[in-house]
């Protein structure tokens, strides 16, 4: 029998749709499988027919099913498992509205590890693959056929990379930058950005940095690759800086944006129901409100946003599945603000990893740059009480009888990552940690974590001092003795 919402709070159809995504993931079934009729997922998962449509609504939001009309039709697989990954992730993110500079420090730190990474694994095929792209791009003229090569050339790297666990990342944060330079601010016209000298200056210098990169991976350079890399996407964080300073978000009406999003090169439609979830997260940010705070009856948002019922709904769904905004009904009825929840992005990407069955090393490799950058902000951002609490997490972890608590270890991470004040970081640590748990569990119960120890504590002592490269010092040290206890490294892994 349904049930309005379970004991985390969320919707019933919010949680079908997490069994069912968890189902794709785990079987593993090709884009274009036949999933089941309506009539037979609501059997399956005993259900209601409103409340899988509400599921489905979900899911069809970024991209990972689609129905299929007619005979023998049903509900089927639509995208490929990082894809639909990544939407979920560049959701939670976008919904809690993420910095510019969060969003590119994050890409830098991630993209400039990839491209170097890429160096060592990219064989003679893909090396020359990579060069005819660099080619077109430097003949195509600025404009959507260039923003498309754009976007194919950063995932072709980003497959090069090897790691799904750092693909992931990659791809959400790719996504993430495009739409909000395109649904979130507007493009201008391509006209008067072309009269200004905007248009061809910016795509000379993007196709410049690319045919550097490529040429980097190619002549296996992982410092030219590195460096290429940086020069690239602080030319992203530029244009979306000055995308932002004209405060165009409001003038960007929705719906406009789908030759937009080809132009920038987003490789999926953009639904009307997920534009207008985002605006309405980022308008709540803007505004100030606070959690239990009343934005409006549904009349009063659809008058307010110019859009019909079924596309408000459609908004209200996914920003309701990530923890943003909930319905209240009765006295005093409408929408109410909420507090962003990231569980529902975390289960179910630790799903999609631990379904990829990642080599430890792998796991280790995604975390470690993080870590390392995390360790260092947190001595230049951390307060006193984030300090203590640090504190009693690593007396937690390596008590006084002796051994090691790996969910206390994993949790004095967690909190560095959080004391970053980057919520990729605080993110990402939520998620390759918790598929990485058995891992540590396997490999460190009967470990001696005397070294361990002696590193973390002189991590918290740089961050409690404030000397942020000393605090990266000791905690690269302190991954080098994780890694030597975890399995030897292991192969690239396709993504």
């Amino acid at each position: 029998m349904d049930r309005a919402a379970g004991q985390d709070g969320r919707k019933l159809g919010a949680r079908v749709a997490e069994r069912l995504q968890a189902e794709i993931l785990q079987s593993g079934w090709p884009v274009g499988h036949l999933i089941g009729s309506e009539a037979q997922l609501c059997a399956r998962y005993e259900v209601s027919r409103n409340t899988l449509r509400e599921a489905v609504r979900l899911l069809e939001a970024y991209g990972a099913i689609r129905t299929r009309p007619g005979e023998g039709g049903g509900l089927v697989v639509a995208a490929e498992p990082r894809a639909f990954m990544a939407r979920a992730v560049a959701n939670y993110l976008g919904f809690v509205d993420l910095g510019t500079n969060e969003l590119f420090d994050a890409r830098l730190l991630l993209e400039s590890t990839g491209a170097a990474l890429a160096v060592d694994r990219a064989d003679e095929v893909e090396a020359r693959r990579l060069l005819v792209l660099a080619e077109r791009i430097d003949e195509a003229p600025a404009g959507p056929i260039a923003l498309g090569l754009h976007g194919e050339l950063r995932r072709a790297v980003i497959d090069l990379v090897g790691n799904p666990a750092m693909a992931l990342f990659m791809s959400a944060l790719n996504e993430l930058t495009v739409e909000l330079s395109t649904v979130g601010f507007g493009i201008p016209d391509r006209a008067t950005e072309r009269a200004r000298g905007g248009l061809d200056d910016g795509f000379e210098r993007a196709a410049k940095h690319k045919r550097a990169i490529v040429e980097a991976i190619v002549a296996r350079d992982p410092y030219a690759a590195h460096g290429a890399m940086v020069a690239d996407i602080e030319l992203r964080r530029e244009a979306l800086l000055h995308a932002r300073a004209r405060g165009r978000q409001d003038a960007a009406p929705l719906g406009a944006s789908a030759e937009a999003l080809a132009r920038a090169g987003m490789p999926r439609e953009v639904k009307l129901g997920q534009q207008l979830a985002a605006r309405m997260a980022r308008q709540m940010h803007a505004e100030g409100r606070v959690e239990g705070e009343r934005l409006g009856t549904e009349p009063a948002l659809q008058a307010q946003f110019g859009v019909g019922r079924p596309v408000l709904r459609e908004a209200i769904r996914l920003l309701e599945a990530y923890g943003v905004v909930r319905s209240r009904r009765g006295r005093g009825c409408g929408l109410m603000a909420g507090r962003p929840d990231p569980s529902y992005t975390i289960d179910i990407a630790v799903a999609y990893l631990d379904g990829l069955r990642l080599p430890p090393a792998l796991l280790h490799e995604a975390w470690s740059p993080i870590a390392g950058a995390a360790a260092g902000l947190a001595a230049r951002r951390g307060d006193p009480d984030q300090t203590c609490a640090l504190e009693h997490r690593l007396d937690n972890a390596f008590p006084p009888a002796g051994g090691l608590d790996v969910e206390a270890l994993t949790a004095c991470h967690l909190q560095i990552a959080q004391m970053s004040g980057n919520r990729v970081y605080a993110l990402a640590g939520e998620i390759i940690l918790g598929a990485g748990k058995a891992h540590w569990r396997a490999a460190l119960r009967h470990a001696d974590s005397a070294d361990l120890r002696a590193d973390l504590d002189q991590v918290v002592d740089a961050v409690q001092a404030g000397d942020g490269l000393l605090a990266q010092r000791h905690m690269a040290a302190h991954l080098q003795a994780l890694e030597a206890r975890l399995a030897p490294p292991a192969a690239a892994c396709a993504v």
